[in-house]
């Protein structure tokens, strides 16, 4: 067997993960990362770091295919499809001399994620996704195929009937807040910008932000206006996403998020709640942009928690608030996720009136509860890649050996 990585998280959850499953099938397991972003092989010292060797030119072929490929979003610099083909080809070779290997891939929608997974499904090697958990801060996401609107676990059948159970979040599965999270990005942030200085060499980047961006969030944070006036008067919610996050670019209707913001006023203005209701907006607490919002709208950055009980729905593309949210308020969906076809919000498409009673569907506390927990056993793991315990890691033994053997 052999453990094969690319871009991990912001820690050693990959390095501690590779060493707990060695010990739960006692055995040496290869472990290879390979340096496509080679900045992250401070979080996995004990892979063998694998360097690109692009030598061949790609023909017209490889950079049709590498263009077809739906994913190629987190990219901070020109797209260069020479380049891109190149990776492709030589994690084709890669593949193909390593049948044995089972690739752990954190988020599927980095560029190289996406070539990774092509070729698993083309030459059936195994590999599994991971991501922040929806639970926060206590779980991870995992799947086998992807994650959101791409996981396996997006397709399963959902029965309420056979997942109930009393209520609340397992307490083995609880965890203390990660403070130091911050701390661990930043330093990836410094020795990302040290790397870059280090190599000239010109590439096609994954789009992650850099420490000026940082910089202004952290100055937006402060003198953000906590305004509490939709608080006073019935209101939809309506939380943002990030402009980039790929569940908006790749599985919503929606090219930004102010096509969003205009089409969500546009049927409150024509709905009959507008003599009665507000329309809250709440920008995406990581993000700097600013948007046109509609006179007569209201703008807020009150606790998300604060406006999901409080407001008589929430309207969201496919936010996890909008998981978060459901028992405690009606959901309406205008994209897909993990957790928009099982039933318990309503998803619309951008033809369909949002504001008219029959979509407002209420989840009972024995729905909400039986869903949680069917989220919880399949889709998540204990622990998040920042602050784990062995405890946690011996369950990830334990689902990964679940579904080799499948």
């Amino acid at each position: 067997m052999k453990l094969v990585c690319l871009d991990t998280p912001y820690s050693a959850y990959f390095d501690d993960l590779a060493s707990s499953l060695e010990r739960g099938l006692d055995c040496n397991i290869e472990k290879e990362f390979l340096a496509i972003n080679p900045e992250f092989h401070i979080y996995c010292r004990g892979f063998s770091r694998i360097p690109l060797l692009l030598e061949r030119n790609p023909s017209e072929y490889y950079i049709s295919y590498v263009k077809g490929i739906k994913n190629l979003s987190n990219i901070d610099s020109e797209v260069d499809y020479i380049y891109m083909a190149k990776v492709y080809m030589w994690l084709e070779e890669y593949v193909k001399c390593n049948s044995n290997a089972i690739f752990l891939l954190y988020n599927d929608m980095r560029w190289h994620h996406s070539f990774v997974i092509d070729l698993c499904k083309r030459y059936n090697l195994k590999f599994f996704v991971f991501e922040r958990g929806v639970f926060r801060p206590h779980t991870t996401s995992f799947d086998c195929k992807g994650v959101n609107a791409r996981s396996a676990f997006a397709e399963k059948k959902f029965n309420s009937s056979i997942e109930f159970f009393s209520g609340g979040l397992d307490y083995a599965y609880k965890r203390n807040d990660y403070k130091s999270i911050k701390l661990m990005f930043l330093t990836f942030l410094l020795l990302k910008k040290f790397y870059r200085l280090l190599n000239k060499k010109k590439t096609t980047q994954n789009n992650r932000k850099g420490l000026f961006h940082y910089f202004k969030l952290f100055l937006k944070q402060r003198r953000v206006n906590k305004a509490n006036d939709c608080l006073n008067t019935p209101f939809f919610f309506v939380p943002l996403q990030l402009q980039e996050d790929t569940q908006i670019v790749f599985d919503s209707d929606f090219s930004s998020n102010q096509e969003f913001i205009y089409h969500v006023f546009k049927n409150f203005k024509e709905s009959e709640f507008n003599k009665t209701h507000l329309l809250c907006f709440k920008s995406h607490p990581m993000d700097v942009r600013s948007y046109d919002f509609p006179i007569g709208s209201v703008i807020t950055s009150l606790d998300s928690k604060i406006l999901v009980e409080s407001a008589s729905a929430v309207i969201t593309v496919n936010s996890t608030v909008g998981f978060e949210a459901i028992g405690i308020s009606p959901v309406i969906c205008m994209g897909d996720s993990f957790y928009t076809g099982h039933g318990l919000v309503k998803r619309l498409s951008k033809s369909d009136k949002i504001f008219i009673n029959e979509n407002f569907r209420y989840v009972s506390d024995y729905e909400k509860n039986s869903y949680l927990n069917f989220v919880l056993r399949n889709y998540q793991l204990p622990g998040s890649v920042y602050n784990y315990t062995d405890f946690d890691m011996n369950i990830v033994v334990e689902k990964i050996i679940e579904r080799l053997k499948n």
